[in-house]
């Protein structure tokens, strides 16, 4: 907060003004006309500081933050997941790691744009792909309707093909697409496989291991909250008892997406 404002941010400093504000107005209403005691008012003023704690120590170690959070304690805790856990993981939870392993696909490649927006517009009127293919194609496998056979889901070295083929959806022909070879390619995908991810990718290691790593955290922190818990004398005012939340409420666990994980 303090380098928005050092950096002049002034959207960020509007909104924080207007925090301060609402906050203000908000204390202004409970001390003058809620009708509540100042004993109430101190008990809420009380909770509402111990959540803020309680919120403030769970982020902190990482069990209330985004999985994506930069948690120190939860990243020392994810190093130190077994590759047998991992597997374990992976092996309960085999459907998380669900993928397009392969799809079978034709194409057809033009010289120019014009070229390749004209056969769009004849497939637009459901016009035959392979017969578009043998009569426009400059590819070797033009006789072939453009026929490329299996595509097989490589992560690793994607080709500009590879990387277009698996977004496309069933039986649609993609856009005009140029290639870097300089030619025009319009793509059709017949079929569709899926598969799994290798038990031992980086993906799954990084998927499993940050949730492993958080479930480890969230059973600590229960087990130190319930100790605690049983050990404290706890006395809830009655103006809070309606709106109490559970002392054994569970901790969410988010799993994290393959997306915001680059590898």
């Amino acid at each position: 907060g303090r380098n928005e404002i050092h950096n002049r941010n002034s959207e960020f400093t509007q909104n924080q003004a207007q925090e301060i504000v609402v906050h203000r107005f908000i204390d202004y209403w409970v001390e003058t006309q809620s009708k509540l005691s100042k004993q109430d008012i101190a008990d809420i003023k009380q909770a509402i500081l111990y959540k803020n704690y309680h919120d403030g120590f769970a982020t902190l170690i990482g069990i209330a933050a985004d999985i994506h959070d930069d948690v120190i304690y939860l990243k020392e805790l994810a190093k130190k997941v077994t590759p047998a856990e991992v597997k374990a993981y992976y092996q309960k939870h085999k459907d998380e790691f669900k993928r397009i392993s392969r799809v079978k696909a034709q194409h057809i490649a033009v010289a120019d744009e014009k070229t390749a927006n004209m056969i769009v517009e004849q497939l637009k009127k459901r016009a035959n792909f392979s017969q578009l293919a043998k009569q426009y194609s400059i590819a070797m496998d033009k006789n072939t309707g453009g026929d490329l056979g299996w595509i097989v889901h490589d992560t690793k070295n994607p080709t500009w093909l590879n990387s277009l083929a698996f977004v496309q959806k069933v039986n649609i022909p993609s856009r005009p697409v140029r290639t870097p070879a300089g030619q025009w390619e319009i793509l059709l995908i017949t079929e569709k496989e899926e598969g799994y991810q290798p038990a031992d990718s980086e993906s799954v290691r990084y998927v499993a291991s940050q949730v492993i790593a958080r479930q480890k955290m969230i059973n600590e922190y229960q087990g130190i909250r319930k100790s605690l818990i049983k050990q404290t004398d706890i006395h809830i005012s009655p103006i809070l008892k309606t709106q109490m939340l559970s002392l054994e409420k569970d901790v969410m666990i988010v799993k994290p997406s393959e997306e915001h994980h680059h590898h």
